[in-house]
């Protein structure tokens, strides 16, 4: 989840995904917040839950996931101007490696290459990028169509096991035609300073497992790792307990519910639509997705 500066969202030729939503339309659904609704964190939401209390009139909870930089230096300024408590989910083993997400990697890909278009059967031996597509070669002359084989490539990657997407991504460079410093951005996420500043300042700070696998492509072993290992990374270091968890990408099924349950957590997110009531299963928890494309301008 990106909030980006207004002044630099739409330079460098970025993706939609990368510049996320706009200061100053975050800063007007704050407004909106404060002024029809109870906002809340999603600890105390849980909790209602759990415990069979009803939860204040007009309840919302804002939650931010992967922790990027712009949640820090854009998003929490607002929040905290408007005392809107938030919950930001972290993958503990990508701050404490300094490596970002390897979506990333590829958008990087895609801003760097010089290549006017992409011959993807190269990258057939990963999947089908695309049903309806009757030629190999797709257009990336323009920045909406780097953008859009790029999110091709990305869905695609998220139905493959961890090794096999950093396969893809060595074979993409070579495809591309890009060096791998090129391909390597800047991790862009918040350090332990950051994440312990906002969990002091009234910000709830929930698990994303340790490094953001597909939670589908691991075997059970590996999964318990990546859920019990962040839960216990983020209470050492933050000094508290660490009671909310979100899946990867919305990616699920019983054992990985099962899982997060067993490691202590009080709740769980999905990336499904829709809203929590009294009856709904605390641990696949739905969301409205906010971005620029849906929010208010003025209050």
């Amino acid at each position: 989840t990106h909030a980006s500066n207004d002044a630099t969202s739409s330079v460098n030729g970025f993706f939609e995904f990368e510049r996320g939503v706009s200061a100053r339309h975050l800063d007007a659904q704050a407004r909106l917040i404060t002024r029809y609704r109870k906002p809340i964190g999603m600890d105390e939401l849980s909790e209602a839950l759990r415990l069979g209390k009803p939860l204040p009139v007009r309840a919302v909870a804002p939650t931010f996931d992967d922790v990027y930089i712009d949640n820090y230096e854009v998003a929490f300024p607002i929040l905290r101007r408007h005392k809107i408590p938030a919950t930001f989910y972290v993958c503990p083993g990508l701050i404490d490696s300094n490596l970002g997400f390897w979506w990333d990697e590829i958008y990087s890909c895609f801003r760097k290459t010089k290549q006017v278009a992409i011959d993807i059967s190269k990258l057939a031996a990963y999947g089908a990028i695309s049903q309806d597509l009757k030629e190999h070669l797709l257009p990336t002359r323009t920045v909406a169509e780097r953008e859009s084989v790029a999110q091709r490539i990305i869905v695609m990657a998220k139905r493959l096991p961890v090794q096999r997407i950093h396969e893809l991504i060595a074979d993409l460079v070579d495809v591309l035609d890009v060096s791998k410093a090129e391909s390597s951005p800047v991790s862009g996420l918040m350090g332990w300073p950051h994440i312990n500043e906002m969990a002091n300042n009234g910000m709830d700070i929930g698990s994303h497992t340790l490094t953001h696998p597909m939670m589908s492509q691991m075997s059970e072993q590996v999964l318990r790792q990546e859920v019990q290992d962040s839960r216990r990374r983020l209470q050492d270091e933050l000094g508290r307990s660490v009671n909310g968890f979100v899946y990867p990408s919305g990616d699920y099924h019983a054992m990985a519910r099962d899982v997060v349950r067993q490691a202590g957590h009080w709740y769980a997110c999905t990336s499904e639509s829709g809203f929590v009531t009294s009856s709904s299963d605390p641990y696949l928890l739905k969301r409205v997705n906010i971005s620029d494309g849906n929010m208010a301008l003025s209050c």
